[in-house]
């Protein structure tokens, strides 16, 4: 996925290998980047002629050889290979390999990138690491040895970098540390403590953990339902499967290349389900597509989910997920465009209160709770309790620049604070167009700002009662006991 974010950068076109000649014969001018994905299914082939199996592939590695040098490695200029490999399977591209293509005039490749870097491994010629200060060196095919650590232009550069996978830039690096280093003393302490009880431990960590003590957390337990119902895999059903695409579908095109896909390997397919999702000022959300897909044979429909799978893991603009289910889902077409709107609503006070508050607001995935206090430690102990929660450390009375631009990223203004802050706050809502709910009684400077309030078009709702009324039916209750 890192690879495609890069390459997405850039003008680029995703290609079948069907389109390759036809690049490779056009004359241009080419105007951007011919990006060709490619899975294990099209890398390797039986030496027997018998069609792709991934299960017979995992088992029996021996049996099957690499066809990229034939395929595929004439038409690359540039190889960027991320696949997991080891010394069971096939490389997939050697020595002899780039050196026939050298001797028969057929190559273009010009550079290796081995972001999985195993040294004379799947690429072969990768016989040594470089440095992030060095991180290439010109190879000669011919001579089989390195000529320079450089790019010169005078052989295949190959980039071989052992450690691109955990490099983080230095300040998304400090920012992860800061936000963990507190926490770690709390699992330390756990991790000492009888029993190893995850209650101990702060709600970030506590929300984190799926499992404990060789158990899956409540809200994990989901997971054991999907595993006991499992869809069993009927013969007779060989010959179509369901596939689900859930991400960005339409704002990265993966929509489009997929059904591509699914068009060129001879199928046909029936859009069963459609949901168009969109959020807070036009940006795409998630959308999900649910596919049934049918052939003649059972091997094409491996072809075709290795494809998307390999489509969707490579365009990280997507964000998507792939899931394939064996057997028919009785549904009816539909196509649904739904609003994933998040609305954004700010806690001010972060006390006793303010944990209800946001429990109750927070329930909901698209409601987004700001919980600002003085305290930011316990800012962020109560925005925990929502499942979209953030948290801020602010002075609200001396800071009313800072209350400004969190008010003005609100829909709805909530303020817990003692009584003798809302008149500031209302004024800075009045001021942003924000409405206001506080729980205290309506004084008179908050009456004062009545008319200030109606002319600005928001509402300032007040205590009204509940609050006493709970308290003189406990009261009662507690009399009448």
């Amino acid at each position: 996925k890192g690879a495609m974010e890069v390459i997405q950068e850039l003008p680029h076109q995703v290609v079948s290998a069907e389109d390759l000649p036809s690049i490779v014969e056009s004359k241009g001018p080419h105007f951007c980047v011919y990006v060709l994905p490619l899975g294990i299914s099209d890398l390797v082939e039986n030496a027997d002629g018998t069609p792709f199996d991934r299960q017979r592939y995992q088992a029996h590695p021996d049996e099957y050889v690499s066809i990229f040098r034939d395929k595929f490695a004439p038409y690359v200029s540039v190889l960027v290979n991320t696949a997991f490999w080891n010394e069971r399977f096939p490389r997939l591209f050697t020595k002899k390999d780039v050196r026939d293509l050298c001797d028969t005039g057929d190559a273009r490749l010009q550079v290796v990138a081995d972001i999985s870097c195993d040294i004379k491994g799947s690429i072969e010629f990768l016989h040594r690491t470089t440095s992030i200060d060095r991180p290439f060196y010109e190879y000669d095919p011919l001579q089989d040895r390195e000529i320079i650590d450089d790019v010169t232009g005078d052989g295949v550069t190959i980039l071989g970098v052992d450690i691109l996978p955990s490099e983080f830039p230095k300040d998304s690096s400090e920012y992860f540390g800061g936000a963990l280093l507190p926490l770690v003393k709390y699992i330390i302490a756990n991790a000492d403590a009888t029993g190893n009880s995850i209650s101990n431990l702060p709600p970030e960590i506590q929300n984190a953990c799926i499992a404990a003590n060789g158990e899956l957390q409540p809200k994990f337990k989901y997971i054991e339902a999907l595993m006991a119902h499992q869809p069993h895999i009927d013969d007779t059903q060989k010959a179509s499967m369901i596939l689900s695409l859930e991400g960005h579908l339409f704002g990265s095109g993966l929509i489009n290349q997929a059904l591509d896909v699914i068009d060129r390997q001879g199928c046909r397919f029936e859009i069963l389900e459609c949901n168009v999702c969109q959020s807070r000022d036009g940006l795409p959300g998630k959308s999900l597509v649910l596919l049934k897909v049918s052939t003649l044979d059972a091997a094409t429909l491996e072809t075709v989910q290795s494809k998307i799978e390999t489509l969707s893991d490579i365009m990280g603009a997507a964000d998507a997920t792939v899931k394939r289910y064996d057997g028919s889902i009785v549904k009816s077409p539909r196509v649904s465009v739904k609003s994933a709107a998040t609305q954004n609503v700010l806690i001010l006070g972060s006390g006793m209160v303010s944990s209800s508050a946001v429990e109750y607001l927070g329930r909901s995935a698209t409601r987004e709770i700001v919980v600002a206090g003085l305290d930011e430690s316990e800012a962020r102990t109560v925005a925990s309790h929502a499942t979209n929660g953030k948290h801020i450390g602010i002075d609200i009375q001396n800071d009313e620049k800072g209350l400004g631009r969190l008010v003005d990223q609100a829909d709805l203004v909530v303020s817990l604070l003692p009584a003798a802050f809302h008149p500031i706050v209302a004024g800075v809502c009045i001021e942003k167009a924000k409405d206001l709910v506080t729980a205290s009684y309506e004084t008179e400077a908050m009456k004062d700002i009545d008319e200030r309030a109606k002319a600005a078009g928001i509402r300032i709702l007040n205590e009204v009662g509940l609050d006493p009324g709970l308290d003189h039916m406990s009261a009662m209750r507690i009399i009448d006991d």
